[in-house]
């Protein structure tokens, strides 16, 4: 909420109140203790976020009623004071690093026309990625409504509002007016007999997925990891191999952590696969300039 500090008055119950006119006009009162330093004035323009006191800020708040960037820098720039405070200067990258995975997943609000739960928490790139494919799919919705005209339906499609009322049956030829009726009907998908073949077409628009940003702590974000070789080096070992070997997962080797762990170069700089097969040729300049050196430490 951004707007005006209207007013700051101290109550007889040793609190104080603060009266924030917001740019719609409404008033909104925030108590405080008395011994609590203001850090706002009558007056003063303030903006989401802004501290009206001293005192810490609850990250996950800021990320829910700002921005993730605001949680993100504040976060950033308080671990940063701990460590100037004793005289020790980091660079930012190397926090940066780490408050990353923290932001790293999302939680799913809604799972629109996907079979993920509410509540699921994914990598924020594989949420993309869920979204991008629904995205392809629905960009050939009319194509694929006049490809399935003429061909053969390898189940039946049930109307979603009378369960027990059959739209068309299995092996019935499809007709434009039948996939009108059901797209009318709200069916997402039918499923084409082809042979031994079944393939699905999507005939109406898929609702991608919902989600809010998560913001972690170190611990979960670390046993959160995509890889789970790289989760169970941390903590909780037998439980994360035993789902791992119970779900038949694979591990990628995408991170740091687990390329080291089994004693590989590590996907960076010059351990990234693309310099896997590349050729160095020293230049005679360097060559001459080698075999002079070693001239001289034999001499």
């Amino acid at each position: 909420m951004s707007g005006y500090v209207k007013q700051i008055s101290k109550e007889e119950n040793k609190t104080v109140k603060i009266y924030v006119e917001d740019d719609e006009g409404n008033i909104h009162d925030y108590t405080v203790p008395k011994r609590t330093q203001i850090r706002v004035r009558e007056g003063q323009r303030i903006l989401a976020g802004t501290p009206l006191t001293t005192g810490t800020i609850r990250p996950r708040d800021l990320l829910e009623k700002v921005s993730t960037e605001s949680s993100f820098q504040y976060l950033l720039r308080e671990v940063k004071r701990v460590y100037a405070e004793q005289g020790v200067d980091i660079h930012d990258k190397h926090f940066e690093v780490i408050i990353k995975q923290m932001f790293n997943k999302v939680e799913v609000t809604d799972a629109g026309d996907t079979n993920i739960l509410p509540g699921t928490l994914l990598s924020l790139e594989e949420a993309k990625r869920i979204n991008e494919d629904i995205r392809k799919e629905n960009s050939k919705i009319e194509e694929n409504r006049k490809k399935i005209v003429g061909k053969e339906l390898a189940y039946s499609v049930i109307s979603p509002e009378e369960v027990d009322k059959e739209i068309a049956k299995a092996g019935e030829i499809i007709t434009e007016e039948l996939v009108s009726e059901m797209v009318k009907k709200g069916i997402k998908f039918v499923t084409i007999k082809d042979g031994e073949r079944r393939d699905r077409y999507t005939i109406n628009v898929k609702n991608e997925i919902q989600y809010k940003q998560k913001l972690l702590r170190i611990t979960t974000a670390s046993l959160e990891s995509e890889g789970f070789l790289s989760a169970a080096s941390f903590q909780q070992t037998p439980q994360i191999l035993a789902e791992a070997a119970v779900e038949g997962r694979s591990d990628l080797l995408k991170g740091l952590k687990e390329n080291v762990i089994i004693g590989q170069l590590i996907p960076s700089g010059t351990g990234l696969s693309v310099y896997n097969n590349i050729q160095i040729e020293e230049h005679p300049v360097a060559k001459a300039s080698s075999e002079e050196m070693r001239r001289e430490q034999q001499a």
